[in-house]
């Protein structure tokens, strides 16, 4: 497992006792990296690994803690860092200020995505590239760099399985997203759940305030004020026959308790941003309504 790394110095990975990892702020992006953890306990054991997040990111490692991986709010990180003389820092994505921490703390060793201000003080570095994931693919190459194996990735939440619920299906629809042109247009939403509401099914409307009344009609469950927290919101993603939704972290959250979405990208790319799972349908660009709902039929299995 030994590798003698080059650039900044060197540094053999069989030295290396402390590692820390700093991730995005995102839901999407850390219910992802749920695996990218596992990859680094199991293939550095024995080692100390703290995950270093803020905002939805920190909320998601703290609700589904990774064995091993001791998880850090960015509060105060200076001193923790400088205090716990860790050997070796990882940047899966770009973050100028905290690599200037990290520098600062004295973390020893510093790798990861390049592209920022400060790539000439990384030992080992990766450059994106179009069509991988940003999250899984990305850090595979990474670690391997640095000689730790990844395995299959495991992000899979336990302990969420469908419930039988009042109706025969239940459809899930998240209208928001976390900027407006990753958004689908509302009305559509609305012509989906209007007709899967005429085929016998449930409604159920996810997100924030801004989107509690987005779907319309007395026969559409709302959810925005009544989940208050992750490990709710994922046992009612849990309940869905399917969820509709935006490129978000909610279809990621889904994808990881195992309920299938229909995903409609409308910037980003699916190979890039797929959530995690299998069985989903993932749509391009701004697609028709029944699209959609043949989207929704062949996860059920209904399409003649």
């Amino acid at each position: 497992m030994g590798c003698i790394l080059r650039g900044v110095g060197q540094v053999d990975l069989v030295k290396i006792q402390k590692v820390v990892i700093f991730l995005p702020p995102t839901m999407g992006d850390c219910v992802n990296h749920l695996a990218t953890l596992r990859w680094l306990r199991d293939g550095l054991p024995g080692r100390e690994i703290v995950a270093v997040s803020s905002g939805l990111g920190l909320e998601i490692l703290r609700t589904w803690p990774v064995e091993g991986v001791e998880i850090w709010d960015r509060k105060r990180l200076w001193w923790r860092l400088l205090r716990g003389r860790f050997d070796l820092g990882l940047f899966p994505y770009v973050q100028n200020k905290m690599v200037r921490v990290a520098r600062l703390a004295r973390v020893r060793w510093l790798a990861g995505l390049r592209g920022g201000k400060h790539d000439e003080w990384f030992v080992t570095g990766v450059d994106r590239v179009a069509g991988e994931h940003q999250v899984l693919d990305l850090c595979r190459r990474l670690f391997g760099e640095l000689g730790v194996e990844c395995g299959e990735a495991e992000w899979r939440l336990g302990g969420y399985s469908l419930e039988q619920s009042h109706c025969e299906c239940v459809a899930g629809f998240m209208t928001g997203a976390s900027r407006p042109d990753k958004c689908w247009e509302r009305s559509k939403f609305v012509a989906v759940a209007a007709s899967l509401s005429e085929r016998g099914f449930g409604n159920w409307n996810f997100g924030t305030s801004n989107e509690f009344a987005a779907l319309g009609g007395n026969e559409t469950l709302e959810l925005a004020d009544s989940v208050l927290d992750f490990g709710e919101t994922a046992e009612k993603l849990a309940m869905l026959d399917v969820l509709v939704t935006n490129d978000t972290g909610l279809m990621h959250l889904a994808g990881a308790v195992g309920t299938p979405v229909v995903g409609i990208f409308m910037v980003e790319s699916p190979e890039e941003y797929y959530p995690p799972g299998a069985g989903h349908e993932l749509l391009v660009g701004d697609v028709s309504v029944e699209e959609v709902l043949v989207a929704v039929d062949r996860i059920l299995g209904s399409e003649e």
